[in-house]
């Protein structure tokens, strides 16, 4: 994404806006807006004009994530209900926020029995999962890997950040929340 690799004004909007998925759904819309104020204030404050690609990648956003406003002020549904992607809750109890481990689980599954195996190959195959799992849900006790350790302390970030949501205002929020999503 050369746009975000170039364009720090672009690089503030794609981690604020990422952002949204940990505000609760009831405040979704709101933050949003806050957040296109924001935009609309920094286009205003700086001698530049904006690049129109970010201006796509709002609208793009605001019509699949939060759903356009209509003529009466009336918001129209989003392609993707805010309730499919937000995280609020997820992140607030310390809960796999991706679903990078079902993926990966997937993948791994796949290369490991045949799509047209016979029944005892895929019980077979079941068995030394579960016991693969078994032994991946006993070593964190045992020998915690430095990435878990890594995870869970920026699980528990984002859970104190989530806590204070009432205490912040809107781009505050945000400004905690993105700080925390650094693509590096």
């Amino acid at each position: 994404m050369p746009l975000y690799n170039k364009n720090e004004e672009f690089q503030f909007l794609v981690k604020h806006f990422i952002a949204l998925a940990f505000v609760p759904e009831e405040n979704v819309v709101e933050y949003y807006e806050a957040l296109e104020d924001e935009q609309e204030k920094n286009v205003k404050d700086s001698a530049k004009n904006t690049d129109s690609r970010i201006e796509d990648f709002i609208s793009y956003f605001e019509s699949t994530y939060i759903g356009l406003c209509g003529r009466k002020g009336i918001r129209k549904k989003p392609r993707f209900s805010i309730s499919i992607w937000n995280q609020y809750k997820r992140a607030l109890n310390k809960e796999d926020t991706t679903s990078n481990s079902v993926e990966s689980w997937n993948n791994a599954w796949s290369f490991s029995v045949d799509s047209r195996a016979k029944l005892w190959n895929v019980l077979n195959a079941i068995q030394r999962e579960e016991a693969l799992a078994k032994a991946r849900y006993y070593e964190p006790q045992q020998n915690p890997r430095a990435e878990k350790v890594k995870r869970m302390k920026k699980d528990e970030k984002l859970s104190i950040t989530c806590e204070s949501f009432k205490n912040l205002k809107p781009m505050e929020y945000l400004d905690q929340i993105a700080q925390q999503f650094l693509f590096d």
